[in-house]
């Protein structure tokens, strides 16, 4: 199908365009159900429902449609609050324990929103500069969690309901070289966190910018990633300053960033008809299109790919195809991460044992 109609409509919700063709021209059934299905596949929900408001009379969806629209806008402004009042507490509580947590993506990035209750809200991700071991002894200071998880990245909980990760290390390059470079950046920003209105600290933008397009290139070799991340990336760069994106560009190739960056650049001159003036390097069409082709084939995080329901063996096997369709966008980080898949997958045999499963993960 075509995507005319749901990126105009996008561009419409997000106050990027002031003119939408059905604005103008009643549309039908059938399209509002595809708008519907996009948003939702694509966590837009929200930001749709912005659009759908400012809608001329007339020219609305249908009634039990809309119904149905409100219902999940509503259903995401409440969760809003709730997370941003997590975020707040536990912020407190890690202040009282001696350090200062950062939410990093989530409330950090819906600020930057038109209207930032209908971002739709995931977990909450917090960075504890520290490492693992700091991280760790402040969880349990702060009686948060006695027993949590442990991933190479960060510690998970829940704390209300809420999904909650934090993470003594934000993000990373596959090549150990990029990501030497790429933790060295980072580290040097770390101390440019400030606190908001909401009762929570978040990062320079800086950081924000490299972090977050390093995070975008991971999910994207590790299964999918969706256009809400792109978004939020575009939200980003409209309210970064030209010092600042400079300061990411200049660094990009070192830390490993700068092919996702074209391909990203590309992606949101395309749907969200970004100023060249704003990015970070030259849009890259061949890589773009791959990105933008996944994001579409996949939804959020992938959660619809094809490859996502599939038996475990299916999954692996494709997993593997993937590494080949990887090789022409970035064939340095496509080998180090085959390699470290496979130095995991022999170190979690033991544990594999154990829980008698195949897969480990979500996916």
């Amino acid at each position: 199908m075509s995507h005319t109609l749901p990126f105009a409509f996008l561009r419409y919700s997000l106050g990027l365009s002031q003119e939408f063709e059905g604005a103008s021209r009643v549309l039908t059934h059938e399209e509002w159900v595809e708008l519907f299905r996009f948003a939702k596949e694509q966590c837009l929900a929200g930001v749709f429902y912005c659009g759908m408001q400012k809608m001329p009379d007339g020219f609305k969806p249908p009634q039990n449609l809309a119904l149905r629209w409100t219902i999940d806008a509503e259903s995401i402004r409440g969760q809003n609050e709730k997370v941003d009042a997590v975020a707040s507490a536990l912020t407190e509580r890690f202040n009282l324990v001696g350090c200062k947590p950062v939410v990093l993506k989530g409330p950090a990035n819906a600020r930057y929103y038109p209207e930032a209750q209908f971002r739709y809200p995931g977990d909450i991700d917090f960075f504890i500069a520290g490492g693992k071991e700091f991280v760790i002894s402040k969880i349990h200071d702060a009686c948060l969690a006695d027993n949590f998880p442990l991933s190479s990245h960060h510690a998970s909980f829940t704390w209300d309901d809420i999904e909650v990760e934090v993470h003594f290390v934000a993000t990373d390059a596959y090549s150990p070289r990029k990501n030497d470079a790429l933790q060295s950046f980072l580290s040097g920003e770390t101390q440019k966190s400030y606190a908001t209105a909401g009762g929570f600290n978040v990062p320079s933008m800086v950081y924000a910018l490299m972090m977050q397009v390093s995070h975008i290139k991971q999910h994207l070799f590790k299964g999918g990633i969706g256009l809400r991340q792109l978004i939020d990336y575009h939200q980003l760069l409209q309210h970064s300053t030209k010092e600042e994106r400079s300061q990411v560009a200049n660094k990009l190739r070192d830390c490993g960033q700068d092919k996702i960056a074209g391909a990203l650049m590309y992606v949101l001159r395309e749907i969200l008809a970004l100023d060249e003036g704003r990015m970070l390097c030259a849009p890259d069409e061949r890589r773009g299109k791959f990105l933008l082709k996944i994001v579409l084939e996949g939804g959020n995080f992938g959660w619809y790919a094809e490859d996502y329901i599939q038996p475990v063996i299916n999954r692996w096997f494709k997993d593997r195809v993937r590494f080949f369709r990887l090789l022409p966008f970035d064939a340095t980080e496509a080998l180090w991460r085959e390699l470290f898949y496979w130095r995991d997958t022999v170190k979690l045999i033991p544990r594999r044992i154990k829980q008698r499963r195949l897969a480990l993960g979500k996916r």
